[in-house]
């Protein structure tokens, strides 16, 4: 079993493909077309490792893959096995964990009220597989893709762990530190090229979706490696917790190594506000700030985080604050402030979904009990638009399938009375955090840092889907689980130390 563990275990394939991601980025500055060919053997390559290598080293693989598969939808032109590979990569990880572990759920680490929502909303689909007014039971079951597919996927990190305190974990967060950075680097030049840079990659950055052609000229975001314009916020805020989960103290004895790898930390961390800011994506702005700040006050309430450290973070950001108009061209600076200033004058946030068009929508629209079915409210199947058309000729109207960008709308529309299961896992998961993270700040405890960490980041995704439809679908989907994987563990870990 130990020689089977170290044939896994070599290095040579994994630095092959970082090399790969690395070898993407460098093309992706230069415009060369070339970008699709290392994007399939990159998919390749991440399809060999989730194979072969074991969990917790394919865990931080698929991660990285992650930052770069959005761009690998556009430039093949959304085929459906670069579509679907990020699903499918996963789908053979969490495959892995239940046949080596030969069980679902790791029962130890969840509570039981979480146990009773999650039994309660797999059954409820089951249920709604066989809704009269959804799309029919096979195109209903495209849906476990996102209805039940994500909940395994969370069952397999806490089954399995992270290992963020690991020698490998560390070097992957030095690795995702560097691609960060010369991502958000990439991000400045795109928005300096514009579209003359994304055509040379690729002419579906322009004709793939009409959407796209409103994103040119003096409208144009920067698209890093994702699958959208601006879409490179939301990596800049779902890898915010590495910043804070990362300890050079594992990788360097000396104290300048260890300087320099703080150096790069803080350089992570200001690129990633600063790209984030220049993608003009105002709710991923504002969830990077809160996540942000949210961990840096209640690791200070536990004492474990130093004054002086966050003096010299606030001026670190001060200074790029200062500096930002000098490397962003002035037009597109004042724009994008100009754009942020329209959710005062305009009430952006309250037209999309406020409180009572929330109420109104779910009293008026929702077909309780059951909903309109899985799917009718996506294009994920041709079949939901078809049963979508053919409802609006029998008296519908196509804006009584509109989610309102609201997660929970989004739910009772297509669940109807089962979206409560949905979101009471949800919940019980954050309030399982949210006990844990009060009795670490009473007790003013400094060595449960992950606790925290995954409170204010699980917070952030899951209060922020209010204007947004964002936690069923990658890569928020995966990355949520991921951190919300990284605080039951540690909770676990704490009681049993009690």
């Amino acid at each position: 079993m130990e020689k089977n563990d170290q044939i896994m275990t070599s290095p040579l394939l994994i630095n092959l493909l970082l090399a790969l991601f690395f070898i993407q980025i460098f093309l992706n500055f230069i415009g060369s077309p070339l970008v699709k060919v290392v994007f399939a053997v990159i998919s390749i390559a991440t399809f060999v490792c989730v194979l072969t290598q074991p969990f917790k080293k394919a865990i931080w693989i698929l991660l990285i893959f992650s930052i770069f598969e959005g761009q690998g939808r556009i430039v093949w032109g959304y085929h459906p096995a670069f579509r679907l590979i990020f699903d499918i990569l996963s789908l053979i990880l969490v495959m892995r964990v239940i046949i080596q572990n030969k069980k679902i759920i790791d029962q130890r680490y969840f509570s039981k009220l979480t146990i009773i929502f999650l039994t309660l909303h797999f059954s409820w689909w089951v249920l709604e597989l066989f809704n009269p007014s959804g799309a029919g039971f096979f195109a209903s079951f495209i849906t476990a893709k996102y209805y039940i597919f994500p909940f395994f996927l969370l069952m397999a990190f806490v089954s399995e762990g992270v290992a963020i305190k690991e020698l490998f974990a560390q070097k992957m967060i030095v690795i995702i530190f560097i691609m960060m950075i010369l991502i958000s680097l990439l991000c400045f030049h795109q928005q300096e090229m514009k579209n003359e840079l994304m055509t040379k990659v690729s002419p579906y950055y322009l004709s793939l979706f009409a959407k796209f052609k409103e994103f040119t000229g003096e409208r144009f975001r920067p698209w890093g490696t994702s699958h959208s314009p601006g879409g490179m916020s939301i990596f800049n805020y779902l890898l915010v917790p590495l910043f804070f989960l990362f300890d050079p103290k594992v990788l360097a004895k000396t104290t300048p190594i260890r300087i320099i790898l703080n150096g790069l930390s803080y350089a992570f961390i200001l690129l990633s506000f600063a790209a984030c800011f220049l993608s003009q994506v105002r709710s991923a702005f504002f969830k990077m700030i809160l996540i942000f700040a949210s961990i840096y006050l209640l690791r200070f309430l536990t004492s474990k985080f130093k004054l002086k450290q966050i003096v010299v973070g606030l001026l670190a950001l001060g200074a790029l604050g200062a500096y930002s108009p000098n490397f962003i061209d002035q037009d597109f600076f004042s724009g994008a402030l100009g754009r942020f200033d329209q959710l005062s004058n305009e009430g952006v946030a309250s037209q999309r979904s406020g409180p009572l068009e929330v109420y109104r929508h779910l009293v008026e629209k929702v077909e309780y009990p059951f909903g309109y079915g899985p799917g009718m409210t996506t294009g994920y199947s041709l079949a939901f638009q078809e049963k979508r058309d053919e409802r609006v000729y029998t008296g519908a109207k196509h804006s009584d399938f509109w989610s309102l960008d609201n997660l929970y709308v989004f739910l009772f529309l297509e669940l109807g009375v089962g979206a409560v299961f949905y979101i009471g896992f949800l919940f019980s998961i954050l309030s399982r955090l949210l006990m844990s993270t009060i009795d670490l700040i009473k007790r003013r405890d400094t060595g449960s840092n992950e606790i925290i960490i995954a409170f204010c980041t699980t917070f952030v995704l899951v209060i922020g889907d209010w204007g947004a439809v964002s936690i069923p679908f990658n890569p928020i989907s995966f990355s949520l689980w991921l951190w919300a994987a990284v605080g039951l563990r540690s909770i676990k870990q704490e009681s049993e130390k009690a």
